[in-house]
């Protein structure tokens, strides 16, 4: 059996989080959850993920932010920003995709494998 993702989800709401970490690990995914950007970097310091998934409203630091951070110190790690401000476009220049809330989680799933699958060595 194929070894699935490791993944850290980062949001301050404990319903969304606990939402998408059961789903993943539902998939089989190894899943670690953080309630601040601060303390999603920190888990980062202490093992290496294939993919972070965050939130971008957050109190003290945007999800776009600890992305930001994520790319120039671990640019090998994948990311995904989950939204409901619709002022944030996918199309955008970022260097990872967005989901806006509320999302489904069929479109989750896929989202997580291909951003897991791809990133892999």
């Amino acid at each position: 059996m194929m070894a699935m993702a490791r993944v850290i989800v980062v949001d301050d709401v404990p319903e969304s989080v606990r939402l998408i970490e059961m789903v993943l690990r539902a998939d089989k995914h190894d899943v670690t959850i953080a309630d601040t950007p601060e303390g999603g970097l920190e888990l980062l310091t202490t093992f290496p993920v294939d993919l972070v998934i965050v939130d971008q409203n957050m109190p003290r630091m945007t999800g776009e932010s600890m992305l930001e951070r994520v790319g120039l110190l671990w640019p090998h790690t994948a990311r995904l920003m989950l939204t409901a401000d619709p002022r944030i476009k996918n199309e955008d220049s970022r260097p990872y995709p967005v989901m806006y809330k509320p999302f489904r989680l069929p479109e989750l799933r896929a989202m997580v494998t291909k951003l897991t699958t791809t990133k892999r060595v």
